[in-house]
């Protein structure tokens, strides 16, 4: 019989996943795998980050409820929960049949999940972090007072302005692919600058 060093032993075990070695994935290793074997669109840049729409998943808000409260009382089973971040519940719905870009096109809008908002879900390129499309676009105007003929437009609604800055706050409604919407806004001669709020990052309170 071959003997190995123990220290290669410990190395392989240190470096395989843990599904390889018969041990139950941690939630993160899970939500990696998951994230992985989803269908993604294309990268693209959003306030110096680059990104890809992760199809299949979506975000709902938790409200006061747990985790597993809260996918119970929207239909879903305990098995669709992703990760938690912050005051939402990344779950796992399957992706949208059609093309490509149709599925893409669809997991870029905001949708429902038994009559609650779900907000599209992306991977940041560079970390592997989920992050969530609130469904807010922020914008700098040329001039603040063209902000309501730019939100009827587009479909949006006018959440906050910061005049003196020049910088306007736009809610997107269900329906509204909010990527390919804030695209449209970067290209519109009346905006400076526009991107979507993502949502990676929570503050923790101590």
């Amino acid at each position: 019989m071959t003997r190995y060093p123990v220290a290669l032993i410990l190395l392989v075990a240190a470096v395989l996943p843990a599904a390889a070695i018969g041990q139950t994935p941690t939630a993160a290793e899970r939500s990696a795998a998951l994230v992985a074997a989803a269908p993604k669109g294309p990268e693209f840049e959003n306030d110096r980050q680059n990104y890809r729409v992760v199809a299949g998943m979506q975000a709902v808000k938790l409200g006061d409820a747990t985790s597993g409260a809260r996918t119970a009382a929207l239909g879903l089973s305990a098995s669709a929960m992703v990760e938690r971040k912050g005051p939402y519940a990344i779950v796992e719905r399957g992706a949208a049949t059609g093309t490509p870009a149709a599925v893409v096109e669809a997991a870029s809008a905001i949708s429902a999940v038994a009559g609650e908002p779900a907000y599209p879900v992306v991977v940041n390129t560079r970390t592997g972090q989920l992050g969530v499309v609130s469904g807010t676009i922020i914008v700098k105007l040329a001039s603040i007072a063209d902000v309501d003929a730019l939100a009827k437009a587009n479909g949006l609604s006018v959440e906050y302005v910061a005049e003196p800055i020049g910088f306007a706050f736009l809610g997107a409604p269900a329906g509204i692919d909010v990527l390919a919407t804030t695209a449209a806004l970067g290209r519109d001669p009346r905006v400076m600058l526009a991107y979507a709020e993502i949502r990676e990052h929570f503050a923790v309170a101590r």
